[in-house]
């Protein structure tokens, strides 16, 4: 006799509070799986290191093009950085839409079914 109100009680108290703390987790998921917090804090930095040492007889041009290297692989790592960081964002935000339309499904699911099972009694009393 009681078992509709526990199920309308589970259903709007622990499943909908809980797809809202499984929201929070995935975009957290997300968040460490681009490891945006870590390309963050590591933007300026190059990204891959390069072992140059001065042996020529002009130490003018080997420190120009030590220098010129360590700029390009900073650039290199900005720009991979900004890349993964971009598609962090934009998978954290296919993940908000994707948990938003969820709950909206989930808030209206009770009201789906009884408009179903209204509509099933409907076309059976009209059939007889």
């Amino acid at each position: 006799m009681y078992f509709p109100f526990d199920y309308i009680s589970w259903h709007y108290k622990y499943a909908l509070f809980n797809l809202f703390v499984i929201t929070k987790e995935l975009v957290r998921f997300v968040f460490n799986l681009f490891s945006i917090n870590l390309f963050i804090r590591t933007f300026f930095r190059p990204m891959f290191s390069l072992n140059m040492r001065i042996n020529g007889k002009d130490p003018t041009e080997e420190i120009f093009s030590i220098v010129v290297g360590n700029i390009a692989m900073r650039l290199l790592g900005m720009i991979l950085r900004t890349l993964f960081i971009a598609l962090g964002t934009l998978g954290i935000f296919i993940t908000l839409i994707i948990m938003i339309v969820s709950i909206f499904v989930w808030a209206f699911l009770p009201l789906v079914f009884l408009i179903g099972l209204s509509y099933c009694f409907v076309s059976i009393f009209n059939m007889v």
